[in-house]
């Protein structure tokens, strides 16, 4: 088996045939080499970059033949995932500064009265009322704290008549929670805990868009046969919600726009 440092002079030779042919512009690709079946295989990541993997013994002048050949569905699979790159704003942590709720705008207004922040209507639109204080020693912890606590609210309250529609006679309903998640999905549902949770930047979106991520879970909640999100799964989503599939498309295009935490 060859060494390590073998690899590496390998790897190196590719990269560099690679950039001499032009194929590939430098800084924008690696080359790794790997024991997998395929001889060459590329991958390409959110952000466009291309993994070039290679099996040896193998001649570089393949591997960029291979490359030439494969150079415009690279580029059209580096277009695509640009236009699904998450574009997460930041946002400033001051009076006016724009958040959302169910896909209603609201302005962040600073008091310097104590007490939890609240969703308030104002002569020009609604206003999140959040003490400057709290956002002096804790940030935007403080904000996201709320959308937690509106958006276990709002899915208690709607969680029950979806769940009598998706399981009648079933089992109990899974517990529910709203927290950060730390991934890029909307929600989960946990089958040891028997628990749907949701991830809080999900409530700036519709109220259409949240219902399809209820719906969701609430689905896997039922535990039907099958793959996590096979035939069975998506029948029990489109019983009670026609129009699923076409939320989730609309779900994930909003989801890339959607503030995240981010501060400045």
């Amino acid at each position: 088996m060859p060494s390590s440092a073998q690899d590496r002079a390998l790897a190196e030779l590719i990269r560099q045939a690679l950039v001499d042919d032009g194929v590939l512009a430098a800084g924008d690709f690696g080359v790794v080499i790997s024991q997998r079946r395929q001889p060459i295989v590329i991958t390409t990541d959110i952000s466009g970059r291309h993994t070039v993997r290679v099996r040896p013994p193998i001649a570089p002048q393949r591997v960029v033949d291979f490359v030439r050949n494969k150079a415009a569905e690279l580029e059209r699979n580096a277009v695509k995932l640009a236009t699904m790159a998450p574009r997460h704003p930041v946002k400033q942590l001051v009076d006016g500064e724009e958040f959302t709720w169910l896909g209603q705008s609201m302005r962040l207004y600073l008091t310097e009265q104590e007490g939890p922040a609240r969703r308030v209507r104002h002569d020009d639109g609604w206003q999140l009322v959040v003490s400057a204080a709290a956002v002096r020693a804790r940030g935007a912890d403080v904000l996201t704290d709320w959308y937690c606590q509106e958006g276990l609210a709002w899915v208690e309250r709607n969680a029950p008549s979806w769940w009598r529609r998706i399981a009648p006679g079933r089992r109990a309903q899974p517990g529910l929670d709203v927290r950060d998640l730390g991934k890029v999905r909307a929600g989960v549902f946990d089958e040891l805990a028997d628990q749907a949770s949701f991830h809080w930047p999900l409530f700036q979106l519709p109220a259409a868009l949240c219902e399809y991520v209820l719906v969701h879970e609430l689905a896997h909640a039922t535990r039907p046969p099958g793959k996590p999100h096979g035939p069975e799964f998506w029948a029990r989503v489109k019983r009670v919600m026609p129009d699923g599939r076409r939320r989730q498309r609309l779900m994930r295009q909003a989801w890339l726009d959607i503030w995240t935490g981010a501060t400045r």
